[in-house]
């Protein structure tokens, strides 16, 4: 296998990005960055800052979302590593829960930071949708039309982007399953 992979793994909330992302782990021993904004969310629970995963001022959700951006752009610079949410996510998460805030100027300053992240994913796989029951974690959304919605901001955003992507098989898989297609894929790299 390639000494300089960084995977992402892309989609909405429940699809299986963690999971996959902790057996490829297992498998390569390549370094893990999973679960990122949820940690960060626990913690401003954890502090007080915030009450829950739905209290977040507008200014908050920037300083959330800056701080996860400026992580994951510290992050894109090692050689290889496994992430089960990309910068790029970040970017639909922030147009969302930042744009009606925001200047066209932060927007697209924001905008332009997670493409240079973007670029440096060797293999980007987009997970289906909808196939897996959406379960709540206390920190993911698990509003079906939500995540629809998400959906195709991700896909907008990788068409902005121009980003070649892996989408995975649109049918039900088992977590091996699963395992095992994205590995192939990097396996014929």
């Amino acid at each position: 296998m390639n000494q300089d992979l960084r995977i992402a793994l892309m989609g909405t909330a429940g699809v299986g990005k963690s999971t996959t992302a902790r057996m490829l782990h297992e498998h390569t021993g390549i370094e893990l960055h999973s679960e990122l904004e949820s940690r960060l969310i626990k913690n401003l629970i954890r502090k007080g800052i915030i009450k829950d995963k739905y209290s977040f001022s507008p200014e908050q959700s920037k300083q959330f979302q800056n701080k996860s951006l400026s992580i994951r752009e510290r992050l894109a610079s090692r050689n290889s590593f496994i992430s089960d949410r990309t910068a790029g996510e970040l970017w639909v998460y922030h147009q969302i829960y930042c744009g009606p805030h925001s200047t066209q100027e932060e927007l697209d300053k924001f905008k332009e930071r997670c493409y240079h992240v973007m670029k440096r994913y060797t293999h980007l796989f987009l997970f289906p949708f909808g196939i897996i029951p959406l379960v709540d974690n206390n920190y993911r959304n698990t509003n079906a039309e939500y995540q629809h919605r998400v959906r195709g901001l991700i896909e907008k955003m990788l068409s902005e982007f121009k980003l070649r992507y892996i989408r995975l098989e649109e049918k039900a898989k088992t977590k091996e399953e699963r395992f095992q297609e994205v590995l192939s894929w990097i396996q014929k790299a």
